[in-house]
């Protein structure tokens, strides 16, 4: 399942605590090395709120790898199929790794089903691959 996520839920999401506590996590993560740069503290809010939807539909690790490699590559225009065979092994393993510590983490858990108690339209959000925009159609 690919996770679309439009601007229309991203009000919804950044109200989360989930949000919040997985963009700490992306921003420490820092996939591309943009925030070590100097780039604006909103640079990966986009990947942030992709990650929160997509931790929200629970996926198993390699389906999240998958996943946030092809929206990284789309989105930022780098990734594993612009990389020769060392560098793209490294990135896997770095994106794995990312996943599983995102996974394995109880707290973010604990958040999401806060998050669905206190905010009853992430549920809905949470369940579909859809966006809530009835313009857009989740791929």
């Amino acid at each position: 399942m690919i996770v679309h996520l439009c601007r229309n839920d991203w009000a919804e999401w950044r109200a989360s605590s989930l949000f919040v506590h997985l963009k700490r996590i992306v921003d420490e993560w820092d996939p591309l090395g943009l925030l070590a740069l100097g780039a604006p503290k909103d640079e990966y809010d986009c990947l942030s709120l992709y990650v929160t939807r997509l931790f929200a539909a629970r996926p198993d690790v390699m389906s999240m790898v998958q996943q946030l490699e092809e929206n990284i590559e789309e989105h930022f225009g780098i990734g594993p199929s612009v990389m020769n065979g060392e560098r793209r092994e490294l990135w896997r393993k770095k994106m794995v790794s990312f996943c599983e510590r995102v996974l394995s983490d109880r707290m973010l858990f604990e958040c999401l089903e806060q998050d669905l108690e206190s905010l009853p339209e992430l549920k809905q959000l949470s369940q579909s691959s859809m966006c809530s925009c009835c313009m857009c159609k989740g791929s």
